[in-house]
């Protein structure tokens, strides 16, 4: 509402994907977990969510108050595919560990994820503030044991890019935003 003329155009894909479209310079900017600490970017500290477990309210796991990553040995799982970093702080982390979940779908849509979950499908592995934003009654959504299941962000720039004042507004907004709603929106009151 505080800048009525500028149109945001926000495309999700994959960090690797970001990370060449940011080194060949056809994007100037980005929002990613990886603070590319290099002379060819800058970047700003944002925030950071938790990994965390949709579970239906029928899984026996569901009455836990914390979900250890042994809890998922042979579990049918749904999560983000192996295209994204959160693969390895979720599924590939398991398999380090010996232990084996059934992968029952790698997606790159967190409602689906979020559905196999209401359907008692799979339990869904997915980040707190997009588990909460989509809670159902069928649903419960349960921390990771190991508290380290934390991923942080980002907003990264190309030295070499000079921004557009729209762009500079954007980021201003963002930081100022963000810096003012940290608390409220990504807190877990446990």
């Amino acid at each position: 509402m505080d800048f009525p003329d500028i149109l945001l155009n926000i495309v999700e894909t994959t960090e690797k994907d970001i990370i060449e479209k940011l080194e060949k310079r056809y994007i100037d900017t980005a929002i990613i977990t990886t603070p590319l600490n290099s002379e060819i970017f800058r970047f700003s500290y944002l925030y950071s969510n938790k990994n965390c477990l949709v579970i239906n309210k029928d899984n026996p796991l569901s009455k836990k108050e914390y979900i250890s990553q042994f809890d998922l040995d042979k579990q049918p799982i749904a999560g983000k595919g192996c295209a994204y970093s959160c693969y390895s702080s979720n599924v590939k982390r398991l398999f380090q560990r010996n232990i084996n979940p059934q992968i029952m779908l790698e997606t790159t849509n967190d409602s689906l994820i979020i559905n196999m979950a209401e359907r008692n499908l799979a339990i869904g592995i997915t980040l707190d503030y997009i588990a909460f934003s989509n809670n159902s009654e069928k649903i419960v959504i349960k921390p990771f044991k190991d508290d380290n299941q934390v991923r942080n962000m980002f907003w990264v720039e190309n030295n070499y890019a000079l921004l557009t004042k729209e762009e500079q507004s954007f980021r201003k907004f963002l930081l100022d935003w963000i810096k003012e709603n940290k608390e409220q929106l990504f807190n877990w009151n446990l």
